[in-house]
């Protein structure tokens, strides 16, 4: 048994920082002895595995992220202690009052005394006083005491680099002790004879049940529905980009651009703005103005992804408007960032192929065909660089070793008639 809980506590701690809050939790089940009478006295060789594993996770993290824990700043650890009953009442008003939920961004009040940190003085206050109520059972000390400690993490004691101060996302561990809170609330209001108690019981799961269906049947159930929700339901600024990406992806580039605009304005320092709304641009074309945004962007701190859908959509800028030589010189860039993408190959060849350095063209389709030999869309490439050399007994090789069925499709039966029209002429 002991063997098997060591076991899935690495797993844990290995797959998410927060599995260490097992730990304290076990530790409390231990101490308040649930259910038979334990003795104290082999406590420390029971959790001794647990505190190692502990132990060399810090060593780990310490050896990969140069600190032990996050850095606590002195300056505002006050303020940081302060608002933890804030933060607890935010935690527990998405648990038991959940309504308007959404992709939230929660900061602390602007003052000591405001009217939310007070009620967050109270409800701790309620709490302590339930507790003690409540001192007796054990099974209620548990799951409330281990919630609390669970929580720890996410009350900004240490600091993160999360926007937000509260997240549903972070409730998944410490949901465990609440639902065992719940289910000991509603085994006794089942044992309860009053039909007020079980009225409210079944409002409480209607409820809750038709809000969850909502939410993850037509709110949540895909980028579109959740990014509209978001931005037309609560004006949420961080999804701007997201839903002109949308809307851009179902062919209304006007409302794509209008939401583009808005993205760039209250997110400027997102690179992923400038770099979709770029390939907008071009789209539409107007490849000026996207050179024009896309240099608005050079110096921002970028990922390497980032930096290489920038490079590509520099480089497509350049080649609509002629300036192959800077073309094939960012795409270039972008593939000795990441080679494993074939649309960069295929790029750098077209440029190639206008600039007339055909043999540079045919070595890049060469390349990305070594890496996806039965790319179509890479064959279609060569063979109109082929027409261009009208090397068509090349082309028409090349175009019969793409399966039939496929030409319609990717446009080949259209190359195909016209490499015959033309080799024939010749």
């Amino acid at each position: 048994m002991l063997t098997g809980s060591t076991l899935f506590f690495t797993l844990a701690v290995l797959s998410k920082e927060f599995g260490l809050m097992l730990l304290p939790c076990l530790v409390i089940h231990r101490l308040l002895r649930l259910g038979a009478q334990r003795s104290y006295s082999g406590s420390f060789r029971v959790f001794l595995p647990f505190f190692l594993i502990v132990l060399l996770y810090f060593f780990l993290r310490k050896n990969v992220t140069g600190s032990w824990i996050t850095p606590i700043v002195a300056g505002d650890l006050f303020q940081r202690l302060y608002f933890i009953p804030y933060l607890l009442l935010w935690n527990l008003r998405l648990i038991f009052f959940p309504f308007d939920l959404h992709s939230f961004i929660i900061h602390y009040p602007p003052g000591f005394l405001h009217w939310q940190v007070i009620a967050g003085y109270v409800c701790v206050a309620g709490l302590g006083m339930l507790s003690w109520k409540m001192r007796m059972n054990r099974r209620v000390q548990f799951a409330a005491f281990s919630f609390l400690i669970s929580l720890i993490p996410v009350m900004n004691i240490f600091k993160t680099s999360a926007v937000s101060l509260v997240a549903m996302r972070w409730l998944y561990f410490p949901m465990i002790f609440m639902a065992i809170l719940i289910a000991l609330v509603i085994q006794k209001a089942l044992k309860c004879r009053s039909s007020l108690s079980k009225a409210i019981l079944f409002v409480l799961v209607v409820y809750l049940g038709a809000y969850s269906y909502m939410l993850n049947r037509y709110l949540w159930h895909d980028e579109k529905a959740f990014y509209a929700f978001e931005v037309y339901q609560f004006d949420n600024a961080h999804y701007y980009g997201g839903l002109a990406g949308i809307r851009a992806e179902a062919g209304d580039r006007t409302g794509a651009e209008i939401y583009y605009k808005l993205a760039i304005k209250y997110r400027p320092d997102n690179p992923s703005n400038y770099i979709n709304y770029a390939a907008l641009l071009m789209d539409m074309g107007r490849a000026a103005t996207a050179q024009h945004l896309l240099e608005k962007a050079m110096k921002l701190t970028m990922s390497k992804k980032q930096r290489v859908e920038w490079l590509n959509n520099m480089g497509t800028a350049h080649f609509e408007q002629g300036d192959y030589s800077r073309s094939i010189d960012h795409i270039k860039r972008a593939i000795a960032l990441d080679a494993d993408k074939e649309y960069l190959w295929k790029n750098l060849a077209s440029a190639y192929a206008l600039s007339g350095d055909y043999p540079n063209a045919i070595r890049s389709i060469e390349k990305g065909l070594a890496r996806w030999s039965h790319s179509i869309s890479l064959k279609k490439t060569l063979v109109i660089v082929y027409i261009r050399m009208e090397a068509f007994e090349e082309a028409l090789s090349l175009i019969e070793t793409i399966p039939k069925e496929k030409w319609q499709t990717y446009g080949i039966d259209r190359l195909h008639n016209d490499t015959k029209s033309r080799f024939k002429l010749e």
